[in-house]
């Protein structure tokens, strides 16, 4: 079963993931230094465009310990779906360690809190979706 945890989003407002349950919805954990989590971002956005009225979701949680260069990534990169910062980074986290120990990672999350999948690619993530999403 997911973890559920909260943590700030751009706007420093709190986001709780039990907000996500009933939708299926992907956790990407990912930080600006990271070149392969951000090389994955034109493909997500692809999917979160095609799936985003189907019950779908992309919850993309940041491990920059820098603030302002997570915030200076959003503006250019204008990621559509909701971005969280866990500023304490992957070792200080006890929401995120509960998840992972490096970047990239993601976790596939069923509308009953179930992970259904790890790590997953977007090309299958997409098949996935396409699959069970009507």
């Amino acid at each position: 079963m997911v973890y559920d945890f909260e943590l700030p989003d751009e706007n420093n407002t709190v986001f709780k993931t039990v907000s996500l349950k009933g939708k299926w919805y992907l956790i990407d954990f990912w930080a600006t230094y990271c070149s392969i989590c951000i090389a994955a971002f034109p493909k997500l956005q692809k999917i979160h465009d095609l799936y985003k009225d189907r019950n779908f979701e992309i919850l993309a949680v940041s491990v920059d310990k820098d603030l302002q260069q997570w915030q200076n990534f959003l503006k250019i990169h204008d990621l559509k779906w909701q971005n969280l910062i866990e500023k304490r980074g992957i070792d200080n986290s006890e929401a995120v360690k509960k998840y992972i120990s490096f970047t990239p990672s993601n976790f596939l999350i069923s509308p009953e809190g179930k992970i259904v999948a790890r790590n997953i690619s977007p090309e299958d993530l997409e098949k996935f979706l396409k699959k069970n999403l009507k």
